[in-house]
């Protein structure tokens, strides 16, 4: 007998190609007695049939609210504008008859907490059924058969006695399968999972998840997941929107935003989260501060007040993103950010008349120049952005007193930071502090002093470069030295005088590292 599950009709299906849901300049905004809370903010998303949704962020950024304006699940006391198009019909301002034609057979919603989604007083067989019986032509023997099925396909255990049972006999976990199943009834178009696993253990959550999935193939159904678990965004997510203060601040293919994170929130969502490429003993950073006040909004960036990299700008506009790797440079011009990193050093012609807008022009279309098709498949087959090359080069440049040192330094960097190890470079730290390097002092405490470029406390690479590297830096990074004869990683380097001649003494080990420090200081040469 053919179930629920797969029995959405198919006819009004959206022309192929054409989005399922087009949300357009949505905002939605709650009148209270202290003034009006703007809980969403000029929203555009668009999700194409059978594509999956991730929304993140921290609890009161905005991802429940929107799923709901998007659905019609408003109080009175709330007000939307902008536009929702649900298979090219305009949902918002639709009529509640329109909506429940919608809710449950073409819209449907995984709601966060079960015991507030059930109906206490109604059994479980007949909260199911309710949907079905609404929206599909079956007889009661159907519906029966079809809850059935839709409780075990969740892994509730014996189905058939639970329908009798109401929520409070079940646990909490089961409760939330339950839901599930609801959702799951009529077979939906579009469904929102507002976290769908929070009541489950590990193994369950990736029952559920993989359940979601089925049906997703199966029906071509889309989904927007709504969570705090960057890992399931990660993995069951085509596309991430990182909400923060009502607002979309980021939203990227999924691969692209874990490996090019734009946005200061965005960066600082995912260093809070424990990493396996990290050693056990490093500490999780905390995002500081708390999330902006939605009676009273900041007029900049809302992430201003809590962002580390906030300049005077940012309190009072919204700065843009930065373009996207490939024209990366001139992306950064046009943006008005900074431009450390990509000032190409080189011989430049400069006519008598020219403006330094002109100059540092010339200056970013030399560095575009050495972004060639070798060059960006050869940091495609190291997953390796521009960002990242760049970053890397400028640590070189800086630590390196010539050409011949680094590829032994681009090596020494690369294999720390395969191993996991902390970069430990004095030159950003100095940059970090904004002081000339040789007057870094470990003494008064500038290793310790946090700043976004300080790689003795931060691990991975530094936010931005910090120099501005040539064309031997840039292949240094490319073309490492990381082995030393033996075949042995090298993971530490020296620069120190020797009865005043300077030596560059690289190692593979703490042991060896520190006898040269020990030797180097002796001679006061060390750098």
């Amino acid at each position: 007998m053919s179930t629920a599950i797969d029995a959405r009709p198919a006819e009004g299906l959206p022309v192929d190609g054409e989005p399922l849901l087009v949300v357009d300049d949505l905002s939605t905004t709650f009148a209270t007695p202290r003034g009006p809370v703007r809980a969403v903010e000029h929203v555009d998303l668009s999700l194409p049939r059978g594509r999956t949704l991730g929304i993140v962020g921290e609890s009161g950024s905005g991802k429940s609210v929107l799923s709901r304006s998007i659905m019609g699940l408003m109080p009175s006391y709330a007000s939307r504008t902008g536009s929702v198009r649900f298979e090219g019909v305009e949902m918002l301002g639709a009529d509640h008859s329109t909506l429940r034609k919608v809710w449950g057979a073409e819209m449907s919603m995984i709601f966060q907490d079960p015991m507030t989604a059930l109906n206490p007083v109604k059994k479980i067989g007949n909260q199911i059924t309710e949907s079905i019986k609404e929206h599909l032509d079956y007889s009661s023997a159907q519906r029966r058969d079809t809850a059935i099925a839709l409780l075990r396909s969740v892994g509730i255990p014996e189905p058939e006695r639970r329908l009798n049972q109401y929520p409070h006999e079940l646990s909490g976990g089961m409760r939330q399968r339950v839901v599930i199943a609801i959702a799951l009834a009529c077979g939906p178009a579009l469904l929102f999972a507002d976290e769908p696993t929070t009541a489950l253990d590990v193994t369950v959550q990736a029952q559920i998840l993989d359940l979601i999935a089925d049906q997703q193939e199966e029906r071509e159904m889309a989904v927007i997941l709504v969570t705090h678990d960057l890992g399931v965004v990660a993995t069951r997510a085509d596309e991430i929107a990182v909400m923060y203060g009502g607002r979309i601040v980021e939203q990227a293919p999924t691969a692209t935003l874990f490996r090019e994170m734009r946005h200061p929130y965005t960066e600082a969502l995912l260093r809070s989260i424990p990493r396996l490429d990290l050693p056990s003993h490093t500490r999780l950073e905390a995002i500081s501060g708390r999330p902006p006040d939605l009676l009273h909004p900041p007029a900049g960036c809302r992430f201003a007040a809590r962002c580390p990299y906030a300049q005077d700008r940012c309190r009072t506009e919204e700065p843009p993103l930065v373009a996207e790797p490939g024209d990366l440079a001139l992306g950064y011009a046009a943006e008005g950010a900074t431009l450390e990193g990509y000032l190409f050093p080189a011989t430049y012609d400069v006519p008598v008349h020219a403006t330094a807008a002109e100059a540092l022009g010339a200056m970013l279309r030399r560095f575009d120049q050495e972004v060639t098709g070798e060059v960006a498949e050869a940091l495609d087959a190291r997953g390796m952005t521009v960002q990242e090359w760049v970053t890397l080069a400028s640590m070189v440049q800086a630590e390196a007193a010539s050409a011949e040192e680094m590829p032994i330094i681009a090596g020494v960097f690369l294999n720390r930071l395969d191993e996991g190890m902390l970069l430990q470079s004095d030159p950003t730290v100095a940059y970090g502090l904004g002081k000339p390097l040789p007057e870094l002092s470990a003494v008064a405490g500038d290793l310790r002093r946090d700043t976004p470029w300080n790689t003795y406390t931060r691990p991975g690479l530094p936010r931005t470069p910090i120099s501005n590297p040539g064309r031997d830096a840039l292949h240094a990074v490319l073309e490492p030295q990381r082995l030393n004869e033996d075949g042995v990683p090298y993971l530490f380097f020296l620069h120190g005088t020797d009865a005043g001649v300077p030596v560059f003494r690289p190692n593979t080990n703490l042991s060896d590292h520190n006898r040269d420090v020990v030797t180097f200081l002796r001679n006061d040469g060390r750098r």
